[in-house]
């Protein structure tokens, strides 16, 4: 199989890629057993368990739900017994990776969050002066070039559109929803920009790729039934109860979204087959 070619896979980042990470931190708490399947940010496994179980390849997932790519940036914890716990970063995750190797194939999946916190977040906050769009895309850059001492095989995702999430256009601001999107199209611009000019300072022997998660999104949603996904895309799976505050899932294998930012079961099938491709196409041959 060409995929035999990589020893690893491994996941760095923040929830989209988180398998139960923040939950093992908070000791079982968050996010919430009894809605979220194993700590995935889904009422099932999410695209890397997918990936790794389709694969039968060994793998390494060290993301976080809430991450950020630098705390010196943006900043997240999560508070339980009144102690603030701190959400290990894309940097830190990366940092301590000590034994990555160029027979691994590293994904990154980060950015939300930092995006997040420029518009009001109540688990994300800016630390010092406001970064700008390059800025950020910079420091992610920085990260993957460390990234490359040990290995050769990266796929960088872009930023899903952050100006469909449903917690976005709850807010009910057009220039909230506005800048959200401007800010979200301005990273990720940068970010290709980056990784292609990174590819060609580094040289043969490196593969460094981005996987255009915004597009993906885009495309099956302006699809839904192809993609047998429910064409009511703007209403997530989850919603509470108005008798008791329970939650209530509807259509949790079809819904676009599974919470107010997160993809649901289906999308995720999507996004593991569109990633293989991917693999296929930049990291094999």
């Amino acid at each position: 199989m060409p995929f035999a070619k990589f020893q690893r896979f491994v996941f760095l980042g923040d929830s989209n890629a988180d398998t139960g990470n923040l939950l093992r931190l908070t000791n079982g708490v968050y996010p919430d057993p009894m809605v979220y399947h194993q700590g995935r940010y889904c009422s099932d496994l999410i695209w890397a368990d997918q990936l790794v179980r389709c694969l039968d390849i060994p793998s390494f997932n060290d993301a976080y739900g809430r991450a950020t790519i630098d705390s010196e940036m943006a900043d997240s914890t999560f508070t339980m017994g009144g102690v603030d716990i701190q959400i290990p970063s894309v940097a830190t995750q990366a940092a301590r990776m000590a034994d990555l190797s160029s027979g691994d194939l590293v994904f990154v999946q980060v950015g939300s969050n930092d995006l997040n916190a420029l518009i009001g977040s109540s688990v994300t906050r800016v630390v010092g002066n406001p970064y700008t769009m390059q800025e950020l895309a910079d420091r992610l850059l920085e990260i993957v070039e460390a990234i490359c001492e040990k290995a050769r095989h990266i796929v960088v995702m872009n930023v899903r559109p952050r100006e469909d999430y449903p917690a976005v256009l709850q807010r009910n601001d057009p220039e909230v929803v506005e800048k959200s999107k401007r800010d979200t199209r301005e990273f990720n611009a940068a970010v290709a920009d980056g990784i292609k000019a990174l590819n060609k300072k580094l040289g043969e022997g490196y593969r460094l790729s981005v996987f255009d998660t915004y597009g993906f999104q885009k495309r099956i949603s302006e699809d839904c039934a192809t993609c047998g996904i429910d064409p009511d895309v703007q209403t997530p799976c989850i919603s509470v109860s108005p008798d008791d505050g329970a939650a209530v899932l509807t259509n949790p294998e079809s819904k676009l979204f599974y919470d107010t930012a997160h993809l649901a079961k289906r999308p995720q099938a999507l996004l593991k087959e569109a990633m293989l491709d991917h693999i296929t196409h930049h990291h094999i041959g």
